[in-house]
């Protein structure tokens, strides 16, 4: 048996885990009633459409839709984070095997002159050594 998680198009916001069976109309049946929404099209997280049921792979996340086009995630969240204040640029770095997430902004400003910060930094930002 597999199983996915299921999310609204263009939320990361209360998934619901199910089981994979039959048909992909049986999976958008599952689907409407777990979110609560007419389902009618499954996206994979990089917004390509499922249109067959065996590309679906066990623990895929996958993005259910009414008929309109995929909508990124990330974007939904970077656009409340612009909002409310908060850091929109979050980084995830592979260093030596090891993921760190960290902002663009705190690269860019806590050591100004080192190497992430200019590779990071927006190309008309400027620095200002005293």
């Amino acid at each position: 048996m597999r199983r996915v998680t299921l999310f609204v198009n263009g939320s990361s916001k209360n998934g619901k885990v199910v089981a994979v069976y039959g048909t992909l109309a049986d999976l958008l049946s599952v689907a409407s009633n777990k979110l609560g929404i007419k389902a009618s099209c499954l996206y994979n997280g990089k917004g390509g459409l499922i249109d067959d049921i065996a590309l679906i792979r066990d623990d895929d996340v996958l993005f259910v839709s009414e008929g309109d086009p995929f909508v990124d995630p990330q974007n939904e969240m970077k656009g409340s984070d612009e909002h409310s204040g908060g850091h929109t640029d979050w980084l995830t770095l592979n260093i030596g095997g090891r993921c760190f997430t960290t902002t663009r902004s705190t690269l860019v400003s806590k050591e100004p002159e080192s190497m992430l910060a200019h590779m990071f930094r927006d190309k008309g930002e400027s620095v200002c050594t005293l």
